[in-house]
């Protein structure tokens, strides 16, 4: 997965949270992370907020409705 890299094509800033937009190099997947507007300086975490959105967006949940784990 670190090896995801996304071209960044919106960025909404706001006092409490910003908003990214990005698109997947590899597939072209559009995702969207909101992080707390404080991390948007770190460059790992937001990678890491379009990582987990990203496999948010092509990904099925590994649990299912009514299954005991």
């Amino acid at each position: 997965m670190n090896d995801l890299k996304f071209r960044i094509l919106e960025i909404k800033k706001n006092p409490d949270v910003t908003t990214i937009t990005a698109e997947c190099v590899e597939d072209g997947t559009s995702v969207t992370a909101s992080i707390p507007s404080i991390f948007v300086y770190d460059k790992y975490f937001v990678k890491s907020s379009l990582e987990q959105a990203y496999i948010q967006a092509t990904q099925e949940s590994c649990v299912k409705v009514g299954e005991i784990i």
